[in-house]
């Protein structure tokens, strides 16, 4: 914690006084900024759903182009959502978050305006973030309920198949991982405030229309499945910034997935799809972070008997 501590207070500091702020005050941008740092305040504290959450409206409104400013305040985004997610003991998936960080930090430092001394410093950190073992605990918490934080279930590896009796009316972050679902939970359409879902290695052959009341999700993680379908519904989703399919059964990728504009992060690998239909989908989803396998090209001969 002392280290965390001493990283959010460098990064303030570098924010305070940066010469990046090239974007006046009072617009959407500068919003984004400021939601950033309360999503950081936040993740101090404690309450990883709220840093989650404003560190995901900050990213929406500070990831507008490619000017430096731009860039470095996603990067910031992206590296304490790593934190977040590590600190919850989800390596892999924060992980993924400081690698997007570093890459984009490596990309902007050459730039002439750029304080290299500085992001020199948070890329020299996060190589040894992504270098340490993180010894998982008791990862989401259930905290008191209340309007404005909600409440967080985790009923991680308990052998269910069906919901568990007497779960709070007003849910916003869910894990139901290592399971025995072998299809969509029945009921859990009825959260629809919910923010986070996690489903992953579960038995789950489909994603149903249910999926559609969902509409508030931000964070939808169905990996380590058996989905060989996934209902058109999901399109609905149009608040989902992050949507994990990996390791499943998908042949076919469904066009609604086309729809989903907001997604900055889509993990495909592990399935059995064909690379124009991945490639399709890197078309229509430009601003989408989209991870797949990779697919060896094969060089067709022709033969003479």
């Amino acid at each position: 914690m002392k280290q965390s501590i001493i990283y959010l207070i460098f990064s303030l500091l570098i924010l305070s006084f940066s010469p990046f702020d090239a974007i006046s005050q009072g617009t959407p941008f500068e919003k984004g900024k400021r939601d950033i740092k309360l999503g950081i305040t936040y993740r101090e504290a404690g309450d990883f759903v709220n840093a989650k959450k404003f560190i995901d409206m900050g990213l929406n409104l500070v990831d507008i182009n490619n000017s430096f400013d731009s860039r470095y305040w996603t990067a910031v985004g992206y590296e304490y959502l790593g934190y977040v997610y590590r600190d919850n003991g989800q390596k892999a998936k924060a992980d993924d978050y400081f690698r997007f960080a570093r890459d984009i930090y490596r990309r902007i430092i050459s730039q002439s305006d750029g304080s290299q001394v500085a992001i020199d410093k948070v890329i020299a950190n996060l190589d040894v973030v992504l270098t340490q073992e993180v010894t998982p605990g008791p990862s989401w918490k259930v905290v008191a309920p209340s309007v404005e934080r909600g409440t967080i279930m985790n009923v991680t590896n308990k052998k269910l198949s069906t919901l568990p009796q007497d779960m709070p009316d007003n849910l916003t972050s869910i894990v139901l991982a290592k399971n025995k679902f072998v299809e969509f939970p029945s009921g859990l359409d009825d959260y629809e405030n919910l923010e986070y879902l996690d489903l992953s290695d579960n038995r789950i052959q489909r994603i149903t229309s249910a999926i559609g009341k969902l509409t508030q999700l931000h964070y939808l993680d169905m990996s380590y499945n058996r989905l060989a379908e996934i209902d058109k519904d999901i399109a609905k989703l149009q608040n989902l910034r992050e949507l994990n399919l990996s390791n499943n059964r998908l042949k076919i990728i469904p066009a609604s997935l086309c729809e989903l504009k907001g997604l900055r992060l889509l993990n495909l690998e592990g399935n059995s799809l064909s690379y124009e239909d991945v490639m399709n989908l890197v078309r229509c989803l430009p601003g989408t972070n989209i991870k797949f396998d990779e697919y060896e090209k094969v060089e067709e001969t022709v033969g003479f008997e």
